[in-house]
């Protein structure tokens, strides 16, 4: 029996027509029929392994694509490079988003996006399910860069961060994707998150350790936000205004804290340092959100005692998992509040004792 090459895979053909060529010289035709079977499920097996590798591989096994070199010549046209620092401002009422990029220690505005679609009112997020959008300061690591979401791609905020955390407020999975369409996220179109996305990623491949997210109700000129003085948030946006209005003039990203339950701008003076402050992003672990990076992150477990076969089991099973989610939460904002209280103790104490 003579083994052909057209029946096995093109890769396989001189290892799998040697071993057959031994095999027949020293055991017969019938032995031979079995190693071309053999050999055929082997080939089939490191192929489909292969293509399962490539997979997990994401975007670095695809080939460039003309739409990366459009925007690779985009960016040199602006002076600007791919992988340098970037920052992010969004404006709710404009239905805007900025990309800035960094160049000779400043950042320039590379390109504005139209949010696509956007749920709620100017204010921030309190709790999950309210259908709004966060407001404030928030960061972007890596691991929050989303490259397979079933919104085509997606970069998750950081809702909630330390501020958010210290006031009780719920709430995940708050991101920037695409598909137009979406309730409490930032929707855009494919084409826009696919430029955003390769640019953030681009950014972390330059070092880049984490991507700042600003995120105002409107462009904070002082007209605009007189007219919303009698708004509940007005002391609130003035605290975002400081952040915008230090950026517009610097074109640097400030350095936000939170301490306590409130924005700190800027860095902190001498007078300051018995406060405790923390990073915006800090309690964020891979993940994990709404988890205190130092803290154990341990799954409860839900007893079932249902037929999961029947639909309402299943209903019973996914309310029970959402009131879980809901309530490590809570516990998890309690517990930054009571430290960031005693914290503020202590300051007190410790400056009545100097006096």
């Amino acid at each position: 029996m003579t083994i052909g090459p057209s029946q096995l895979p093109k890769k396989r053909h001189v290892m799998a027509c040697a071993a057959g060529l031994s095999l027949l010289i020293s055991t017969g035709p019938a032995e031979a029929n079995k190693l071309q079977t053999a050999a055929s499920r082997l080939a089939k097996s490191e192929t489909k392994a292969e293509s399962i590798a490539k997979q997990r591989s994401g975007r670095k096994a695809q080939p460039r694509s003309s739409a990366e070199a459009d925007l690779a010549a985009r960016l040199q046209a602006a002076g600007l490079r791919l992988g340098a620092p970037a920052f992010l401002r969004v404006f709710k009422t404009e239905a805007e988003l900025e990309l800035w990029l960094e160049a000779d220690g400043r950042y320039r505005r590379f390109n504005t996006y139209r949010i696509c679609k956007m749920s709620g009112v100017i204010g921030p997020k309190l709790a999950e399910g309210d259908r709004q959008s966060p407001e404030g300061f928030y960061t972007i690591a890596r691991w929050q860069l989303r490259p397979r979401s079933r919104n085509h791609r997606a970069i998750d905020v950081g809702y909630p961060n330390a501020h958010d955390l210290s006031l009780g407020r719920t709430g995940s999975y708050i991101q920037i994707h695409g598909g137009c369409g979406s309730i409490g996220c930032f929707a855009m179109t494919d084409k826009a998150i696919d430029e955003i996305y390769d640019i953030v990623d681009a950014a972390f491949e330059g070092s880049q350790k984490r991507v700042g997210v600003h995120i105002f109700p409107f462009r904070m000129a002082d007209r605009t936000l007189r007219r919303n003085k009698k708004s509940k948030w007005f002391g609130f946006w003035r605290r975002l205004q400081l952040a915008h209005d230090q950026f517009e003039r610097t074109h640097r990203p400030p350095d936000v804290q939170v301490c306590g339950n409130e924005y700190m701008i800027g860095r902190l003076s001498p007078t300051d340092t018995a406060i405790r402050c923390v990073p915006v992003w800090h309690g964020m672990v891979p993940g994990k959100i709404a988890k205190r990076a130092t803290g154990k992150t341990a799954r409860p477990r839900i007893k079932v005692r249902c037929n999961l076969r029947r639909p309402s089991c299943k209903r019973w099973l996914a309310l029970a998992k959402r009131r879980l989610r809901r309530k490590s939460a809570s516990k998890a904002a309690r517990r930054v509040a009571r430290n960031s209280n005693r914290s503020r103790v202590r300051a007190t104490r410790r400056r009545k004792n100097r006096r």
